[in-house]
């Protein structure tokens, strides 16, 4: 078994990749400062919506981040490019169409870097994320004279984050 740490620790070393250990110990002094919209679009056919169950309409989801570490390294904004369409089962045309940028502004108590925040998107901005483009969503459609619309749970991190790119 020590064996095996010491190879993985290898590994890491020689690829110059984070240890979940070191990503763990980063995370905690890792806190979001504020989180803003800052654009959004949506199209929406209401007879199409109205004229179906919620469980006729397949949605898809997307979230395509990017990011900004400040020259201090101890902050870093995300750019969240989410974006929603449904159809109805078997059919062509999107019923629903929904586009959101949110903006999340983040501090550190130490020092990061670009792997660090690659993980970060991986793993952990879908879970902040999400319920902010839920809430939207559900508003949005409610507001728009339609059953509203509640996007599912996020039960495991990085589905449906798209690989973030760095915007240095």
């Amino acid at each position: 078994m020590e064996k095996e740490k010491e190879q993985k620790k290898d590994l890491h070393a020689n690829k110059k990749l984070m240890l979940p250990e070191e990503y763990l110990r980063l995370l905690k002094g890792f806190e979001i400062k504020d989180i803003c919209l800052t654009s959004s679009t949506y199209s929406i056919d209401k007879n199409k919506i109205t004229e179906n169950k919620q469980t006729d309409i397949d949605l898809h989801i997307e979230i395509e981040a990017s990011f900004k570490l400040s020259e201090t390294k101890k902050e870093a904004i995300f750019y969240a490019k989410n974006y929603l369409f449904g159809k109805i089962k078997n059919e062509d045309p999107k019923i629903i169409e929904i586009r959101t940028t949110f903006e999340l502004f983040f501090s550190s108590s130490e020092e990061i870097n670009n792997e660090f925040l690659n993980i970060y998107n991986d793993v952990s901005l879908p879970l902040n994320v999400v319920p902010y483009f839920r809430e939207f969503v559900q508003n949005l459609t409610q507001r728009s004279g339609v059953r509203p619309i509640v996007l599912p749970l996020m039960k495991l991190p990085g589905k449906p984050i798209k690989k973030a790119v760095s915007s240095d």
